[in-house]
């Protein structure tokens, strides 16, 4: 219900006092400083009055807050009893034309009467004498009211610079020398008026209200008789204030936020006018654009009069700037203000200039590319007015004239929904406003969307077909829908209106959504989405629910980024698969349910390469094929059969080439790089990053880019290529903050400081880890906040703070057991909390933790982290690794992970080389069967030291010869045999933990064991070839002098040759050393070279006076 009547936007007069109290708005402080000179001047009758101007422009409340001083000078008389009267005149004062008039007029409402008995009679007397009278009639009119001598009027008087214009005429007219008799006297009638102003005990006090733009003569005397009261403009607060008055006044509900918002809007249009907010108020619950632009045009009309007087008031040159910046485009600076007027500099506008801004019509903004102002017209409807009264036609047509308005004025949705409903009615122009306008706008070029950008790549997919299309039809199609996805809207809404069947017309509204979708409107394409489902369902049709829930599952999971409900909406298409008629339609729901199963924790994998099968089978899309292919190597990557992974990704990279799918290429490569990364291939995953990287860049792809990025990074780290690594994160996460991809950039950054860790750089590590940290908490990306804290954590364990480094952990594993996930990284944690335990010799906790982390990461599925596991606690605890490197060699048989199974062999050998280990001979059987290759080969070959030092500590030459004896095929592959300096380094430490008698006898029945071994060997050499690694490995860990006698003189009697001599020279030597007190004398004597060599293995320094044969100290 509307109230009219009660407000009064042009006549606040006939407003009661009830309404104007109601209603009152912004005006406490001006309405506080006019009460306030009313009772100094009540109070002090003696005295001269303040007299009072208000300034304001148009519009601004100067009507009101006279309304508002007159009730509260009533309000003042009733509580105070206060001798003084309000006499409010006529906002017009056409019939006031003589200065005696207006004195009577305001007597006349000083004794209260009526507008018939107030009019005026001729008087033929002289000006003074007229004058003279008047001032007797007002004296008499309050002596009558508060008795003799008592009592002041306070006189307000509206639009007092038309009055004073009329009655006094020009502040410059008496000056010339030419000046009229009427001139003269309204100078005299001037100056009277002055006079009983300034007089003390005037009886009269007069509030009066001007626009910004009067003469403000200050050298007139008039003038100096006022003190001035500037009006402030409303802000938007302001208005939302006055907007709640009013509902409250007529019993309506408070302003919603979405009204408080287009409150705010029309506040800005209007450039805080409080008449224009009194009159567009009726708009803020509308959401019909056209009805708005109605709305403005009939009130810009409505104006047209106001706004002309406005105009009028403006001298010429303001005038003219005023022209100039509105034809021309705002907002500009006072300097390109001043070129499009002709004028030379800023200093010829400047007067003009001023005026604007002293008039309040100019509002001044920072200048972004400068230290400048920008300025523009503060009253937005005025400058809609002027554009539709003065500019071209074309101005005033449709929504252009208003899209400033309509930008702020409804929410983002609102603007999308006023925009489809233009866009499927065919009118473009208009539509483009609410797109255009749209804040968020910009182009599809930050990266590929296959929801958005799909449609519109490589051949038509199979939705042009199930719309209806024939093949040209949909090559046409798609080019619109990539070109113009404005006027593609249209064509699918029709397209579905009109569809035969209930698989074309939900296809056609498929397209229709994806066209809003690029015309960066996905609130509407989510309810063309809804619409398509919901009709599809109502009509019973499966293939057309299969269809409408297949891409409503990309669409939220690519554009609203809701995995769940992705899922959710998969895993329905995929119950109605048997449903199916079109096995296009059915391949799509078996695609939707293969992902759907490809999710779950446990099994899914292999129940989902099973469906993906028969979905490739019925598929003849290409397109489809394709995604089929894309799905099929991430679930084999998820089972982590990294090799079938990376056939299948060949295939989807040579069948995207086909298709024209180059998003679809990229993402291929960049899954092969990823599956050769995990396969720890990381020179062919550079490679093939690179080539993915160049794709990328050809098309703009930024997105992929940064993706690939954070790739290459990684590669680069495994390579040891640091600096290179640290370089291309750090591009990485510049890009990816460009983007706005806070989840790339803490990937990147992540990088960035596992690189510095690697340099010893912790605090700049931490750093950078603390960054990524924050941008995964902002994400919700807790796996990657939990690597950040992890890596935090390693920054302080390598810097020897284990205490703290614990504590840093424990919060990640806390965090993990909160949200009951992210076992893998629960796992990591674990790992580097029993590492700082090992450190700081807390050994049994320390290794209750590993076998935690141990059996955290099995859960977790994470091989990879098997191997950091038992590679950590073998740093921290040494042998006593060997239980769970038994384990993890058990873990990772028979699987891709070749290379951690080998670190893990080597770990238990190592181990096993200071602990006794039964199942020696049955793990080094295991390598046998995995030798294969001359690859393989290799690795064993790399592996012989230890596994020989493992074989001599528990004494099994005859199980070990008798295992390579069962396994010819391996021994075939070895091209040579080495790995005796660990047999040498065993005995070493075999004589210090078992005594030297024992040890050497043991030697002299091992060295009987290694010659037979040596004689199944596919070498023609004897033992005698390999005593020098026994030798080495011995002197490295045998430091009793007797014993490496003894041994010297074993070989000495067993063996004979060159070799041998010069092997036992060296014990002997080392010998001596071990036995003299004075080790350097016996150094001194012996050949140089050898000397030098005791030096390095006892770590012995050289005299700093010793030159031998040329070589200097510290060579």
């Amino acid at each position: 219900m509307k109230h009219e009547r009660l407000i009064e936007t042009f006549n606040t007069h006939r407003m009661s006092a009830a309404v104007v109290q109601a209603v009152a708005t912004a005006r406490d402080m001006e309405l506080e400083e006019v009460m306030q000179a009313v009772r100094r001047a009540a109070n002090q009758p003696q005295q001269i009055p303040q007299h009072l101007i208000v300034y304001g422009e148009r519009g601004s409340g100067k009507s009101f807050l006279m309304r508002m001083v007159e009730i509260a000078i009533e309000r003042l008389v009733q509580e105070e009893n206060l001798p003084v009267v309000a006499a409010l005149l006529p906002e017009e004062q056409y019939n006031i034309r003589t200065a005696p008039q207006l004195l009577l007029a305001i007597a006349a409402k000083v004794r209260g009467a009526g507008w018939q008995d107030s009019a005026f009679t001729l008087d033929f007397r002289p000006l003074q004498e007229a004058w003279e009278a008047a001032v007797s009639e007002l004296e008499a009119a309050l002596d009558q009211r508060f008795g003799q001598g008592f009592g002041i009027v306070v006189a307000m008087i509206e639009n007092f610079d038309t009055l004073t214009r009329n009655l006094f005429g020009s502040s410059n007219a008496t000056q010339k020398k030419t000046a009229s008799t009427r001139a003269i006297e309204q100078s005299s009638a001037e100056q009277l008026l002055r006079k009983l102003m300034n007089t003390k005990g005037s009886r009269l006090m007069l509030v009066a209200a001007a626009t910004g733009t009067v003469d403000q003569d200050y050298e007139r005397p008039l003038f100096q008789a006022f003190k001035t009261v500037d009006l402030r403009i409303w802000t938007s607060d302001d208005c939302i204030a006055y907007f709640n008055r009013r509902r409250d006044l007529e019993q309506q509900a408070h302003l919603s936020l979405p009204e408080e918002a287009r409150a705010r809007a029309i506040a800005e249009f209007i450039g805080g006018n409080p008449r224009l907010a009194q009159l567009l108020g009726e708009v803020l619950a509308t959401s019909d654009a056209h009805g708005i632009a109605a709305t403005l045009d009939a009130l810009s009309d409505h104006l047209a009069d106001y706004y002309r007087r406005r105009l009028d008031d403006l001298p010429p040159q303001a005038a003219a700037l005023l022209d100039a910046l509105i034809r021309k485009g705002e907002p500009c600076t006072q300097t390109e203000l001043a070129a499009r007027v002709g004028a030379n500099s800023q200093a010829q506008i400047a007067d003009a200039f001023s005026y604007l801004l002293s008039s309040r019509l100019l509002v001044a903004g920072a200048d972004k590319r400068g230290a400048g102002r920008l300025y523009r017209l503060q009253d937005r409807l005025f400058v809609h007015f002027y554009r539709r009264r003065y500019g071209e036609p074309e101005n005033a047509q449709g929504l252009a004239p208003i899209a400033e308005l309509l930008e702020s004025f409804f929410t983002r949705n609102e603007r999308e929904q006023q925009a489809r409903r233009h866009l499927e009615a065919g009118e473009w122009a208009n539509a483009r406003l609410f797109v255009i306008n749209n804040p968020m706008a910009k182009l599809p070029s930050d990266g590929f969307c296959p929801y958005r950008d799909e449609a519109t790549i490589g051949m038509p997919s199979e939705l042009f077909q199930l719309a209806g299309l024939n093949a040209d039809e949909a090559i046409r199609a798609q080019t619109e829908l990539k070109a113009h996805p404005d006027l593609a809207v249209k064509y699918w809404h029709d397209k579905a209106n009109g569809a035969g069947s209930a698989l074309s017309r939900a296809a056609s509204w498929l397209l229709e959504a994806n066209a809003l979708c690029r015309c960066l409107m996905d609130s509407q394409a989510e309810e063309v989405l809804v619409k398509a489902l919901h009709l599809s369902e109502a009509n019973g049709d499966s293939d057309a629910q299969i269809l409408a829930l297949s891409e409503m599952a990309t669409f939220y999971v690519h554009r609203l980024k809701d995995q769940d409900k992705a899922l959710g909406l998969a895993a329905k298409a995929g119950e109605l698969a048997g449903q199916a008629q079109n096995n296009c339609v059915r391949a799509k729901a078996l695609h939707c349910k293969a992902w759907s199963v490809s999710t779950a924790e446990m099994g899914g994998g292999l129940e989902a390469i099973g469906i993906l099968d028969a979905a490739y089978g019925l598929a003849s899309d290409r397109g489809l094929q394709v995604h089929i292919l894309l799905l099929k190597s991430q679930v084999l990557d998820k089972l982590q059969r990294y090799g079938e992974a990376l056939a299948v990704l060949i295939q989807v990279v040579d069948l995207a080439l086909i298709t024209g799918l180059v998003y679809i290429r990229i993402e291929a490569l960049a899954s092969m790089g990823v599956a050769l990364f995990n396969q720890k291939d990381y020179e062919k995953s550079e490679a093939v990053c690179n080539q993915a990287l160049q794709l990328a860049v050809d098309i703009s792809d930024q997105r992929s880019q940064c993706r690939l990025l954070c790739l290459q990074a990684g590669n680069l780290r495994e390579l040891k290529r640091l600096d290179e690594a640290c370089d291309i994160a750090r591009k990485a996460a510049k890009l990816a903050k460009t983007l706005g991809d806070l989840e790339a950039q803490g990937v990147a950054l992540l990088i960035v400081g596992f690189v510095l860790i690697c340099h010893g750089k912790f605090k700049e590590a931490n750093s950078e880890l603390e960054q990524a940290e924050s941008l995964a908490k902002k994400v919700g990306k807790v796996h990657l906040q939990l690597k950040a804290i992890i890596d935090r954590a390693w920054c302080l364990a390598l810097d020897n703070q284990y205490e703290p480094a614990i504590k840093l952990a424990q919060m990640a594993i806390d965090t993990a057991i909160q949200t009951m996930a992210h076992a893998d990284q629960h796992a990591d944690a674990l790992r580097l909390t029993a590492w700082c335990l090992g450190k700081l010799g807390r050994t049994d906790e320390a290794l209750g933790t590993f076998v935690a982390a141990f059996d955290m990461a099995k859960v977790a599925g994470q091989k990879q982290l098997l191997i950091a596991i038992l590679e950590d606690q073998f740093d921290s605890l040494g042998w006593q690794a060997l239980a769970l490197a038994r384990v993890t060699i058990a873990e990772l048989l028979n699987t891709a992970f070749i290379n951690d199974l080998w670190a893990a062999r080597q770990i238990f050998f190592e181990s096993a080389m200071l602990e006794q280990a039964a199942d020696v001979v049955d793990v080094f059987a295991t390598c046998l069967v995995d030798v294969n290759s001359d690859d393989k080969a290799q690795l064993l070959q790399a592996l012989l030291d230890e596994v020989q030092g493992a074989v001599a500590y528990n004494d099994c030459w005859e199980a070990f010869t008798a295992c390579l004896l069962q396994h010819p095929q391996a021994l075939s592959l070895l091209t040579a045999w080495q790995g005796f300096e660990g047999v040498g380094w065993v005995w070493g430490w075999q004589v210090k933990n078992q005594g030297r008698a024992e040890t050497y006898a043991l030697v002299v029945r091992q060295l009987s064991a290694i010659e037979r071994l040596i004689e199944i060997l596919p070498v023609e050499k004897a033992l005698n070839h390999y005593l020098g690694e026994l030798v080495n490995g011995l002197v490295n860990s045998c430091d009793d002098a007797g014993f490496l006698q003894d041994f010297a003189e074993l070989l000495e009697g067993r063996f004979d040759g060159q070799t041998v001599s010069a092997e036992v020279q060296r014990l002997r030597a080392f010998a001596q050393v071990h036995a003299a007190k004075d080790k350097e004398q016996v150094l001194q004597r012996l050949d140089p070279d050898l000397a030098l060599a005791i030096r390095l293995i006892l770590g012995l320094p050289e005299p700093d006076d010793v030159q031998m044969k040329g070589r200097k100290k510290g060579r």
